[in-house]
């Protein structure tokens, strides 16, 4: 299962690449380090550990005008666990402004997360920022709240950052 994984991300990669001279600063492809806090309850018994993961993106200009920009954005996350973990796949738009070389976003992604071969309803909803140097950019920091249908009812807080590419 691992090698499927990585074989398709490496052919959406490829696929990525060699789109780079067919569009110019449409593409944008990023790798974070993702974090997930308590989820947002004051019940003590659902305390989760700090599980880490990683999330990567790829986010596709539909519109720019002025200094907004829209974009449908496929989102891959992965936590590091021993035993497996969920693996969530989500699309939806991102809209961001651009601030001289930075670029608040903010993101509403929707999809299902594989859970032991069941997949259930997810929704994600995303704040940040982008660091743009010319075509990689800094994503020092974002925070985004994902609810589980029939888990974790109340969401799960993550945090994350990361550096990617732009196309």
């Amino acid at each position: 299962m691992r090698k499927i994984i990585y074989s398709i991300l490496f052919i959406i990669s490829v696929v990525v690449l060699t789109s780079v001279y067919a569009c110019a600063q449409t593409i944008k492809a990023s790798v974070s380090f993702l974090g997930t806090e308590i989820p947002v309850t004051n019940d003590p018994s659902t305390v989760n550990e700090s599980v880490q993961g990683i999330s990567v993106d790829f986010d596709a200009k539909i519109v720019e005008k002025n200094k907004f920009r829209i974009g449908g954005v496929f989102n891959y996350q992965r936590p590091v666990v021993e035993e497996g973990g969920p693996n969530v796949y989500s699309f939806g738009p991102q809209l961001s402004y651009k601030l001289s070389f930075v670029e608040p976003f903010g993101t509403a992604l929707f999809g299902f997360t594989d859970v032991a071969k069941v997949r259930v309803f997810t929704r994600t909803y995303r704040g940040g920022v982008d660091l743009n140097f010319g075509n990689v950019f800094i994503r020092p920091f974002y925070l985004q709240y994902q609810f589980t249908e029939g888990f974790n009812v109340n969401g799960i807080k993550q945090y994350g950052a990361g550096v990617g590419v732009r196309y």
